[in-house]
């Protein structure tokens, strides 16, 4: 019988410091060394990237709610912004985050709103060939569609030398379309399309599987400051975890539920965003092979923080803008039973803006579990540069 244990991982970032408290599901009879076999055909071992793997996806969706971001910015932009000289807006968006991992994002207003920025640019050079003796139309101004289709996700490819040489490679693509009912009220539909494979050189074995989950969300604008939102899914997942000719599959039924608010205020220069958000996960799977239990996962976890940021004009179409920021993670479930859980990430950087839509975005931060049985502490950095497609 499969017990799950809980036991913590380090942090998975996503373009932004989101700090997921990990809870691992490891066979109590699990370890290191090659598998052997208690019967024909039944692993003792070879379960554990099944469960390894099963974890990450498990972390992976709890860490990343795509229409916390979209709810704000469909809701408070009702506009597009306007062109400038030091403003480019890419239709599609591929951005590298350190070794072996990258992010996508694009939509149908994405595509507007830069279709909208060549028509300004191309009056805008038309301007500067003759002279500027001559006067041209202005570009069509079209407003944000209350009805859009977007997607976005990430790849990743991990390698961890210990204990195991282990391999993992993870897709996880978010796919959606939302329709602005009122100026206040969005109303959409997401599915999440999450594929993982897992190998361990030193045991033969390997694991891989495919998940999903679909369902809608709606997002409501309180005042003009401050927006919330929910988002229910439900899904399945196939896992399985081989050795030699051997293999163990499970059937696992997922659930999903995201509850978010967001504030953002300005005062003079400076723009205050805070943020809140609970996320609930059930995965209840089922293996088919007999003598092997399957293994429940339900968490609960709660993300709040507060991002400070200002925008400096440093002339010739340039811009500096500073910012830091202050990151909460708590597994409610694991608090109940540990005197805490929580852990902080404290972090900020610089981004660097240049004409014609350039720009650099250099961050850092460090993290740790605040009262835990020994220090659980990382520090991670890196430096982006975006090149706006022509």
């Amino acid at each position: 019988m499969i017990r799950p244990v809980r036991g913590r991982r380090g942090i998975c970032q996503w373009r932004t410091a989101l700090i997921a408290l990990a809870l691992a599901l490891t066979p109590h009879h699990a370890s290191a060394e090659p598998c052997d076999f208690i019967d024909p055909g039944t692993l003792t071992c070879g379960l554990a990237p099944a469960e390894t793997l099963h974890q990450g996806r498990v972390d992976r969706t709890l860490a990343t709610d795509p229409t916390f971001a979209r709810s704000k910015s469909r809701l408070t932009d009702k506009a597009p912004p306007k062109p400038s000289g030091d403003t480019a807006i890419a239709p599609f968006a591929l951005t590298p985050d350190g070794d072996d991992k990258a992010n996508f994002k694009t939509s149908l207003s994405l595509f507007s709103t830069a279709l909208g920025f060549a028509d300004w640019r191309r009056i805008e050079d038309a301007k500067t060939d003759l002279g500027g003796d001559r006067t041209l139309p202005k570009p069509i101004a079209c407003p944000n569609p209350d009805f859009d289709i977007w997607a976005e996700g990430r790849s990743e490819t991990i390698r961890a030398a210990s204990p195991a040489d282990r391999r993992s490679t993870n897709v996880t693509t978010y796919m959606g379309a939302d329709y602005r009912l009122s100026s206040q009220l969005l109303f959409g539909a997401m599915v999440q399309i999450d594929d993982a494979r897992q190998s361990v050189v030193s045991t033969r074995s390997g694991a891989n599987g495919g998940a999903y989950l679909a369902g809608p969300y709606l997002a409501y604008e309180l005042s003009p400051n401050v927006t919330v939102g929910t988002n229910f899914a439900w899904g399945s997942a196939t896992d399985s975890a081989s050795l030699d000719a051997s293999q163990v599959r499970f059937n696992t039924d997922r659930s999903l539920t995201q509850t978010h608010i967001t504030g953002h205020w300005g005062f003079g220069k400076w723009q205050l965003m805070q943020s809140a958000a609970v996320s609930y996960v059930d995965e209840s799977a089922a293996t088919s092979r007999p003598g092997i239990g399957g293994a429940d996962v339900e968490m609960t976890r709660l993300l709040v923080g507060p991002e400070l940021k200002r925008r400096i004009d440093t002339g010739r179409g340039s811009s500096l803008e500073p910012f830091a920021f202050l990151k909460s993670s708590l597994d409610l479930d694991a608090a109940m039973a540990e005197p805490s859980t929580m852990r902080n990430s404290v972090g900020g950087g610089v981004v660097v803006h240049r004409p014609a839509g350039y720009r650099i975005e250099a961050r850092g931060d460090y993290s740790e579990a605040i009262a835990a049985e020994s220090l659980d502490e990382s520090m991670s950095g890196k430096v982006m540069v975006f090149v706006p497609l022509p």
